[in-house]
C-alpha cells in the first residue's frame, strides 16, 4: 500500500561531468533500424531477430552510463550505444510477435541501469496492443546477450530503481491502448514479486515517465490531454 497522491511541480536534472562532456562530444546524430541485427546471435535460442522490416528509428530514452550513452530505440526495436564523437553501435535488437497471430513489434520504451551493472529494458508493444504481451529484459551491458527479466505487463513506458533495489514499472495504459487509459505502477522486488501499487482509480490517466526522487515517486500523468498534464507525487519510502 502506498499513502495518498498529491500533485507538485517538479523540474529536477543531475549531470555527472563526464555526462557533459559525452553530449559536448557528440555532434548531431543519425539513428537507423539495425536490419538484420549485428547482435542476433545474444538473441535467446530459436528467435530471427529483425528489428524493423522498415527503415525506422525513434529513440525514446536515455541512459548515461560513463562516457557513453544507451539509447532505447522504438523505431528500430533495438537498444544502441552512443560512444563521444559519435559513433553509433547496436547493443541488442528484440523481435516481438514475431511468428504470433496477431504478430506485433516490441517498441522499447526505457533503459535503466541495475544494481548488477545490468541494464533493464521495457517494452510497450506494437499494434494490437495485447494486454500481457510486454516484458522487461535484463541485457549484458558488454555483449548485448539478453533474458526477459519479468513478463507479462502491458503497454510499458518508464522504469526507475528505487534505492532498495526495487525496480519500477510503469504502464501507460495497464488493460491494454485499445481498451482504456487507465495506467498502472508495478514494483519488482529483487526476487522478482510483482504488485501493483494500490492508487485510488482514476489517479493515473496515460502516465509517461516515472522517477525515484525525495520522499517518493514522481509521476507524469495526463500524457494525451493537452494543456492538462500533471506531475504527481507518490508518497512514500522507494
Amino acid at each position: 500500500m502506498c499513502s495518498p497522491v498529491s500533485l507538485s511541480a517538479v523540474s529536477t536534472n543531475s549531470f555527472a561531468p563526464a555526462d557533459f562532456l559525452a553530449l559536448l562530444l557528440a555532434p548531431a546524430l543519425t539513428f537507423t533500424a539495425f536490419i538484420p541485427a549485428p547482435a542476433a546471435a545474444a538473441a535467446p535460442a530459436g528467435l530471427h531477430v529483425v528489428g524493423n522490416p522498415a527503415i525506422d528509428s525513434n529513440p525514446v530514452d536515455l541512459l548515461f552510463d560513463g562516457f557513453k550513452i544507451v539509447v532505447a530505440d522504438a523505431g528500430g526495436n533495438a537498444l544502441d550505444v552512443v560512444r563521444p564523437f559519435g559513433g553509433v553501435s547496436n547493443l541488442a535488437v528484440f523481435p516481438g510477435g514475431q511468428g504470433k497471430t496477431p504478430a506485433y513489434q516490441a517498441v522499447p520504451t526505457a533503459v535503466v541501469k541495475g544494481p548488477d551493472g545490468f541494464y533493464y529494458m521495457s517494452q510497450l508493444t506494437g499494434f494490437p496492443f495485447i494486454p500481457g504481451a510486454a516484458n522487461i529484459f535484463r541485457v549484458n551491458p558488454r555483449t548485448g546477450a539478453y533474458t526477459v527479466f519479468k513478463g507479462g505487463f502491458t503497454n510499458l513506458m518508464d522504469l526507475a530503481f528505487g534505492r532498495d533495489g526495487t525496480l519500477y514499472a510503469l504502464s501507460i495504459a495497464k488493460n491494454g491502448l485499445l481498451n482504456g487509459t487507465e495506467g498502472a505502477i508495478y514494483a519488482i522486488s529483487r526476487r522478482g514479486q510483482v504488485r501493483e501499487l494500490a492508487l485510488p482509480d482514476g489517479t493515473l490517466n496515460e502516465p509517461g515517465g516515472i522517477a525515484v526522487g525525495p520522499g517518493g515517486l514522481y509521476v507524469s500523468n495526463n500524457g494525451g490531454s493537452p494543456g492538462g498534464g500533471q506531475v504527481l507525487k507518490i508518497r512514500g519510502r522507494f
